[in-house]
């Protein structure tokens, strides 16, 4: 591989400037930034949203402060095709968010216990430090999250696990579970040392 010089760097201004287009281009970014500059509005106006299917209406869900939009939106995709199957009024039937929350949270913390045991140089104030910790006790999650909780442990109706105030705001308990894990990770540390 060859070193930048000023050489270099004097031949690429060189070509630069020989193509006037180049200086047509910079300005339009300069002025309306690269994603404008890229927008071509004859594909936009070509490519107009028109949609031929519509969804049954079902319950709104509202997450307000969780991060549990890909739980919601899971339980969203399927909630009018389990309310049809078992012949619920689709608009008030539900599948309960807390019943996945607390499957996901019972994954997730089981993970982190699952890979201290496992690893013998698991460093406590080393992962502390990145943050590693703090993602086994987060809401946040994917698509793919839902579908395994959901192949694994199944759905059930709001009405049997209805939502609860710290599905909303889960500050409360994201911090109560988050010191949990830390000390069963200290824990798990101590016991994994003692039994070597």
């Amino acid at each position: 591989m060859k070193n930048i010089t000023m050489s270099i760097i004097e031949k690429f201004h060189e070509e630069y400037q020989r193509d006037p287009s180049n200086k047509i281009i910079e300005n339009s970014i300069k002025q309306v930034g690269l994603k404008g500059a890229c927008l071509d509005l004859e594909v936009v106006n070509n490519n107009i949203d028109v949609f031929n299917i519509e969804l049954p209406k079902t319950k709104i869900y509202n997450q307000q402060e969780s991060h549990l939009c890909w739980c919601y939106a899971g339980l969203s995709l399927i909630n009018a095709n389990v309310a049809k199957n078992l012949n619920q009024k689709i608009e008030e039937f539900s599948l309960s968010v807390t019943y996945l929350s607390f499957m996901d949270k019972l994954e997730k913390t089981n993970t982190i216990y699952e890979y201290v045991i496992e690893n013998d140089h698991f460093d406590f104030e080393t992962e502390l430090s990145k943050g590693y910790l703090q993602f086994y006790t987060y809401e946040g999650g994917y698509f793919c999250y839902f579908k395994d909780l959901v192949k694994k442990y199944g759905i059930v109706p709001e009405s049997t696990k209805p939502e609860i105030e710290c599905i909303h705001h889960p500050g409360d308990l994201r911090a109560l579970l988050k010191d949990k894990v830390k000390k069963d990770v200290w824990n798990l540390i101590n016991e994994t040392e003692y039994t070597k």
